[in-house]
């Protein structure tokens, strides 16, 4: 709408800037007002087209679309609302030339475009010739079509009853898949193979050879998974486990002399997930007779009281050195800008452990961590009600914490 127009005219300008993208949509979609399909009449030499608004004249980029009323001859035309018959061309190694008999076939969905410099209306879609489907030489249900050595369409008759396609590298034929020299291992996952999920509420799972896939998450008071032994499984099968216990310990374990490989520490005899919502697969290593995990698992210690001078040790029973660790503390009563449940890393800093605000050194390894207080149980952080300035803590509004994270 123009610049500082009447608002009296402001209704009409938008309702007519809606009615012209309609206008465009349907005619792009070769739609009548109604949202209903436009076919073209007339026919096979002289096509006609109405739209519901007719366009007031062709111009270049006009873009059309409809459904074809007849197979049409050879040079047709198109006349779209009254504005005159033009030839219809299409694109061809020699340049644009009129179509030939059987470029348009009746039910065809087609889109036109006008081109002024041409004075021609062009066919965008490809013609009903060029996609022609191939001659059928099926004759029975379950046919399958071919080139043959001849290079000629060909038949493969349906096989027999639990038979499959086979090819030898040249040919295809019907045939039995041979387990013994056509399949070997398990097959993937990516590729098809068995995925199920099992919801646990019991205690314990042995799965066997057929649970290839299989996620049990266990939700009941403490669960145990015994994987199957290597010598009865093949390469590439594998079992997840998710921790959903409601208490208690998920834990899972290897069979016989079997082994566990994790974060790259080998020699495991179990692995335990610590926190709810850890999940793991085992993937079966059964040359090397190993299962390797994969996943993630994780760890959360109590709550370290706030003391002076002092080492705090917990297990964290992840089995190897987490890979990622950190302490940090959660506000529990907000303070300072902070709400209940935001956290604040704890700075490390075994070397000045004297100094006021320097009172904190935190170490992991395979088995457990440590938490080290120095003299002083204050604690500078950032407040964030003035972010400038920074501010000892009340420790009775916030618990001190670690975690570490292990990922395969």
């Amino acid at each position: 709408m123009a610049e500082g127009c009447a608002p009296s005219s402001v209704n009409d300008t938008y309702r007519e800037g809606l009615a012209a993208q309609v206008r465009w949509f349907n005619r792009h979609h070769g739609l009548d007002n109604a949202r209903a399909l436009l076919s073209t009449a007339g026919g096979p030499v002289a096509y006609t087209l109405t739209f519901t608004t007719a366009p007031a004249s062709f111009f270049t980029g006009f873009i059309f679309g409809c459904k074809i009323n007849l197979t049409c001859s050879a040079n047709p035309t198109m006349n779209v609302n009254g504005l005159g018959a033009t030839a219809i061309q299409k694109m061809t190694s020699a340049g644009y030339v009129n179509l030939s008999v059987n470029d348009l076939i009746t039910g065809q969905h087609v889109w036109f475009k006008y081109d002024a410099t041409l004075a021609r209306v062009i066919l965008m879609t490809p013609t009903a010739a060029a996609g022609a489907p191939l001659s059928d030489v099926t004759t029975t249900r379950g046919d399958i079509a071919y080139r043959d050595a001849t290079n000629a369409l060909a038949r493969l008759a349906i096989g027999g009853n639990g038979t499959f396609p086979r090819s030898n590298g040249t040919d295809l034929a019907y045939g039995a898949v041979a387990l013994t020299t056509d399949v070997s291992g398990v097959l993937p996952l990516a590729n098809g193979g068995i995925v199920s999920t099992v919801i646990v509420s019991g205690v314990a799972a042995s799965p066997i050879l057929a649970d290839h896939g299989t996620m049990y998450i266990p939700t009941g008071a403490g669960f145990t998974l015994t994987l199957p032994s290597l010598a009865a499984v093949a390469a590439g099968y594998r079992i997840g486990l998710q921790n959903q216990i409601a208490s208690g310990t998920c834990v899972a374990n290897r069979s016989a002399a079997d082994t566990i490989v994790s974060q790259g520490t080998a020699g495991l005899t179990s692995i335990t997930l610590p926190s709810l919502g850890d999940q793991v697969w085992f993937v079966a290593d059964t040359v090397n007779t190993r299962w390797f995990v994969q996943g993630k698992r994780s760890f959360t210690s109590a709550v370290v009281a706030w003391t002076t001078t002092a080492t705090d040790t917990q297990a964290h029973s992840l089995g190897v050195r987490p890979q990622i660790y950190n302490s940090f503390i959660r506000n529990t009563t907000a303070e300072l800008g902070y709400a209940i449940g935001d956290e604040v890393l704890m700075p490390q800093n075994v070397s000045d452990m004297t100094a006021v605000g320097r009172h904190k050194g935190f170490a992991v390894n395979a088995t457990n961590g440590y938490t080290l207080q120095g003299t002083t149980a204050t604690f500078p952080v950032m407040n964030l009600s003035a972010p400038a300035a920074g501010v000892n803590i009340n420790t009775a509004n916030w618990e001190l914490r670690w975690r570490a994270l292990v990922f395969n």
